[in-house]
């Protein structure tokens, strides 16, 4: 599943913004726990491809070898070619989107709420649910959540964080797109 330049762009031509992203079955190499690798294309005007990957699937730029050298890791980035006569009928595939928190902590506003900031990533659906908290023994209530795909926003939760807890922990519930399935702690920072 491929995307140029997010969801209101039409997904045709050369460029450095295409988003695939890609499954695949190796018991040797499983894949993440959203479902599929994220690669990002440059695509030139000679029906050719530039493509690089997430570390954590094709690893670093620089890897040891069996000799225990330094050496370019062969996959970090590589080269195709389309083939311009091929089929470009849809496989059908579709991968959810993949909701992420981008907050590393959490300041009380005025009323002592607090927000949690998130990114909802490219995919088919977006990201809707709901968050819950909870903060020196107190609930914050649920809230609930929906983001296009490729977007950002700060959910801020309705109650209160107590003065004496530093750190709340928020619980993210996917109803459509994957999130993180654990509790996600994060500091409280008071000026």
């Amino acid at each position: 599943m491929c995307d140029k330049h997010g969801p209101d762009v039409a997904d045709v031509g050369p460029g450095g913004d295409w988003v695939c992203l890609i499954g695949w079955t190796d018991p040797k190499m499983p894949l993440p726990p959203e479902g599929y690798g994220k690669f990002e294309l440059n695509v030139h005007s000679n029906d050719c491809y530039t493509v690089t990957g997430p570390s954590k699937i094709i690893g670093f730029l620089t890897i040891t070898d069996p000799r225990g050298l330094e050496v370019i890791n062969p996959v970090f980035e590589f080269d195709g070619c389309f083939d311009p006569n091929g089929d470009n009928t849809s496989t059908g595939v579709a991968f959810p989107s993949l909701l992420s928190v981008t907050s590393t902590s959490v300041a009380p506003d005025d009323q002592g709420r607090v927000g949690l900031q998130v990114s909802c990533g490219a995919g088919r659906g977006g990201c809707l649910g709901t968050v819950t908290a909870k903060a020196g023994g107190r609930d914050l209530g649920p809230l609930p959540y929906s983001l296009q795909e490729q977007s950002t926003g700060t959910l801020t939760l309705p109650t209160s964080v107590p003065d004496s807890a530093n750190e709340v922990s928020f619980r993210l519930r996917s109803a459509t797109g994957v999130g993180p399935t654990s509790p996600v702690p994060l500091p409280v920072q008071r000026p």
